[in-house]
């Protein structure tokens, strides 16, 4: 798995970055307090009414809050979520996360697929931090990196695409 991220995602190798083989759930919900700046999860979750929902025990009501929990004062959590953007499947998508409104300042939902309509099952990032975050510093911080997985077009495709906070 680890092999897979550095390989698919140009996970840099730094101090500051810890990559975890293991079952995602188990390790958030046995986690120090406060211990971590960003956790992104994408394994698969789907919330639509298009499908049988998968993968979401890595959204129940105990590991939102392990999450909430692990996260440094302004720690960020990231969910690549497949749904589409049809209102009904937002409206899923915003009952399951519903715990998550009061813990974090910044809730942002970004389209990921270039081109989709808004009933295609699709990836869609949330992005909610505990601080403020605005498209322009994402933006100026992007121009600044040099080794990213995708391509800076593609990056700055997702930044278009806020549509909205939860």
């Amino acid at each position: 798995m680890l092999e897979a991220a550095q390989k698919f995602f140009a996970i840099p190798q730094t101090p500051r970055l810890r990559l975890i083989n293991g079952d995602g759930r188990e390790f958030v919900l046995h986690a120090s307090k406060a211990e971590y700046d960003f956790i992104f999860v994408d394994v698969g979750i789907t919330i639509t009414g298009k499908l049988p929902y998968y993968n979401n025990q890595f959204l129940d009501k105990q590991t939102l809050k392990g999450y909430c929990s692990a996260l440094k004062e302004n720690g960020t959590l990231m969910l690549n979520i497949m749904t589409t953007l049809t209102y009904q499947d937002k409206q899923r998508v915003a009952k399951q996360l519903k715990l998550l409104n009061q813990q974090f300042s910044t809730q942002l939902i970004c389209q990921v697929t270039k081109g989709e309509s808004e009933d295609v099952l699709q990836d869609v990032v949330y992005l909610l931090s505990k601080q403020s975050i605005s498209i322009a510093s994402m933006r100026k911080k992007l121009a600044s990196q040099n080794n990213l997985a995708y391509s800076k077009d593609k990056y700055e495709y997702v930044l278009s695409t806020v549509l909205e906070t939860l």
